[in-house]
């Protein structure tokens, strides 16, 4: 499970880059290192994995999220 402050985190950059920030595989990259600062390198390679996997767009096409929350 990710920590509190990876969390908090993603949540900050979410709030001041909007979803693109993970949507984007390149970008997600390069700002999830600029936020972190390099702190969380395995979190941020599960994030980018997911990313290039194409798992966030997935959540972002579906009208269906409980079925995401399983």
């Amino acid at each position: 499970m990710f920590s509190t402050d990876f969390i908090k985190i993603l949540q900050t950059l979410l709030a001041e880059q909007g979803k693109t920030a993970l949507l984007n595989e390149s970008k997600c990259k390069a700002m999830l290192f600029d936020y972190t600062h390099r702190e969380y390198p395995k979190e941020c390679r599960l994030i980018v994995q997911a990313v290039e996997a194409g798992v966030t767009k997935a959540l972002d096409n579906t009208n269906e999220l409980a079925i995401c929350k399983l």
